[in-house]
């Protein structure tokens, strides 16, 4: 459980670093407040709606048993950014058109 929460959060790290960092390469200056308010926003309603839900099978099948199926769920959900298209990926994408006449 440890190793889990230690990948986990490094993971996550990297993961939130690179998202942010393509944020603002890619969306204009005066829309990355919206952007990080919307992210902000739907992090915190999945985060109270996961809560609420492991607190209803903590209650019905344990505590032990909850950590466990969460961990395991929690790890499946590096698979999707293992696929062959997002490791592949070297350099940053091409300005569009609209993002050109921004700069």
């Amino acid at each position: 459980m440890v190793l889990r929460q230690l990948l986990g959060d490094a993971g996550m790290m990297v993961f939130t670093l690179l998202s942010v960092s393509l944020q603002q390469q890619l969306l204009p200056e005066d829309q990355l407040a919206r952007a990080n308010g919307f992210n902000q926003v739907v992090n915190g309603f999945g985060m109270m709606v996961s809560i609420l839900n492991a607190g209803r099978v903590a209650q019905m099948i344990g505590v032990s048993s909850a950590v466990i199926i969460g961990a395991c769920i929690s790890s499946i959900g590096v698979i999707p950014l293992l696929t062959r298209h997002l490791l592949s990926i070297k350099e940053k994408p091409p300005h569009s058109e609209g993002m050109a006449a921004a700069d």
